[in-house]
C-alpha cells in the first residue's frame, strides 16, 4: 500500500493486565499515536490544522483482535487514510506480530472541528490521499462517542 506508515511498538510492564495481556487503552493509544504521526507526515496533522483554526476529534474507534497481545511482545502498527464519509475522515490500521502475522485490524473515524465555534467543518482541503479499504468482521467494538465497549477475544 502507498500512503501508509509503519511503526513498531510494545507495552511496558505497567501497561499489562493481571493476565499478562496488553490493556485496551494502551492499544488505543498506539493507534492514535501512529495515526497522528502519519497525519503530520501527510500535512494534515494537529500542527497543520491549528494554523487553520481547526483540530481533529476522534468520533469512533473499532478494533478487531484475533488474539490478545501478550507481555511485551513487539507489534507493528501500520496505518493509512481510507476516505471521507461526510464530515468524517476514515483511517484504517493493521497490527502484526514479529512474524508478520495479523493480530488485529482497526478503523477510526475523525472529524475536523473549528477551535472557536467547536463545530465540525466540511473542508475538502484537509482530505488526505486515500487507499482501498479491506473488509473485516468486528470482534471488538469501542465507541468514544458512547463511552462504551464490547470485548470479545478468546483466551
Amino acid at each position: 500500500m502507498h500512503n501508509q506508515l509503519q511503526q513498531t511498538v510494545n507495552a511496558r510492564y505497567h501497561e499489562l493486565d493481571p493476565h499478562n495481556r496488553v490493556r485496551l487503552p494502551v492499544i488505543f493509544a498506539w493507534l492514535q499515536e501512529v495515526g497522528a504521526e502519519h497525519a503530520l507526515q501527510l500535512g494534515v496533522g494537529l500542527k497543520d490544522l491549528k494554523k487553520l483554526g481547526l483540530t481533529w476529534v476522534l468520533s469512533r474507534l473499532t478494533l478487531e483482535l484475533q488474539r490478545p497481545i501478550r507481555g511485551t511482545e513487539q507489534v507493528t502498527v501500520t496505518t493509512w487514510p481510507v476516505t471521507r464519509e461526510g464530515r468524517f475522515s476514515i483511517r484504517d490500521y493493521l497490527l502484526t506480530d514479529q512474524q508478520g502475522k495479523d493480530i488485529g485490524r482497526a478503523t477510526s473515524s475523525w472529524a475536523a472541528i473549528n477551535l472557536k465555534s467547536r463545530r465540525p467543518v466540511n473542508d475538502s482541503s484537509i482530505k488526505p490521499a486515500c487507499t482501498a479499504r479491506k473488509q473485516s468482521h468486528t470482534l471488538f467494538y469501542f465507541s468514544l462517542s458512547c463511552f462504551s465497549f464490547w470485548y470479545f477475544v478468546s483466551r
